[in-house]
């Protein structure tokens, strides 16, 4: 087995965990391994679904059927039965009925990306890798930080990177809890859709190319691009200082610059929204109004925190805003 399928197969194990999470049931509990839960009368639909849970988790597919059928005779509307169902169904391997019921929880919750990342694991069970890649892409688009599709979506992105020549790790950039700068270039490049390959031709001034840190840095082809379009700047002391963190202050300036907007028009700009760690009259102010427009989120209470070091998930959001809002494709669509 290539380790490509390898990682695909764990993503598919993440099934049977997700099931158990999603209910508050595992194989491990208080209830002996062959005990089966009564269902009480007066249970109400929650218990009937993490009971129908736990006796699919036991291979009892009878008991779990037995539940959830009394489940939605109670509330054939509670998109949380339909989930139960969908993840019935996924279990006893009848993909197109776990698909129906799913679908039918986003329906009825379109708010709520669980049935769209319920369904990808029902899709990894099942070996189809484009429709669970697209599942969960529905799911993070409804929550960017949902951990379980972010998770799941590392080994199916990783294999796409690759092909495009920029390195599979970058899938995971999302879960790193600081960016540097030389990640920013990368993810600036990917996100923005730049050609390494294509020299870009500046009347004004040629681009410095020979830092010998651009050779050894994490993808290397994909920085050079960031720093021949004069995304990542040096440092007055003539440095691009790849290893340093981004702090969201930095950020912030760096996608106002990026967004069309010079220097000056932020330092004249007069922002509108308001951040409690920042005062009315705070040079940053302006481009982190423009910043959080455009993806960047907020910390606890709506602070900016600007030197605060960002998050590789907060670099990708407010990237993939710029993105947009420039009209840029990325070079491989997460």
């Amino acid at each position: 087995m290539t380790a490509r399928a390898r990682a695909i197969a764990r993503a598919a194990a993440l099934v049977v965990a997700a099931w158990a999470a999603s209910s508050g049931c595992g194989g491990g509990g208080a209830t002996g391994a062959g005990t089966r839960p009564s269902a009480d009368p007066g249970m109400n639909v929650a218990d009937l679904v993490a009971l129908a849970d736990s006796a699919v988790a036991r291979g009892d597919a009878d008991e779990a059927r037995r539940l959830l059928d009394r489940a939605v005779s109670y509330r054939p509307d509670d998109p949380a039965v339909h989930l139960g169902r969908g993840r019935f169904y996924a279990a006893i391997r009848r993909y197109h009925d776990a698909k129906t019921e799913f679908d039918r929880a986003a329906t009825l919750d379109p708010a709520s990306p669980e049935p769209h990342y319920q369904l990808a694991l029902a899709y990894l069970a099942a070996g189809e890798r484009d429709q669970a890649l697209a599942s969960l892409q529905r799911a993070t688009a409804i929550d960017p930080e949902h951990a379980g599709a972010r998770a799941a979506l590392s080994p199916l992105l990783g294999s796409r990177y690759e092909a495009a020549g920029i390195p599979g790790d970058y899938a995971r950039l999302a879960e790193r809890p600081t960016l540097s700068r030389g990640e920013l270039a990368v993810a600036l490049s990917v996100e923005l859709g730049a050609d390494p390959d294509r020299t870009v031709w500046r009347s004004d001034e040629a681009a410095r190319m020979d830092w010998p840190e651009l050779d050894a840095a994490w993808g290397s082809r994909w920085v050079r691009a960031a720093v021949q379009r004069r995304w990542i700047l040096p440092y007055a002391d003539g440095s691009l200082h790849l290893e340093d963190p981004v702090t969201r202050g930095s950020l912030a300036l760096l996608l106002a610059r990026l967004a069309e907007r010079t220097p000056a028009d932020v330092a004249a700009g007069r922002s509108t929204m308001t951040f409690p760690d920042l005062g009315p009259r705070h040079y940053l102010g302006p481009a982190a109004e423009r910043a959080v427009q455009l993806g960047l989120p907020t910390r606890e209470g709506g602070r900016l925190e600007p030197l605060a070091v960002a998050t590789g998930l907060e670099g990708l959001r407010a990237l993939r805003g710029l993105a947009r809002a420039l009209g840029a494709s990325p070079v491989v669509s997460p």
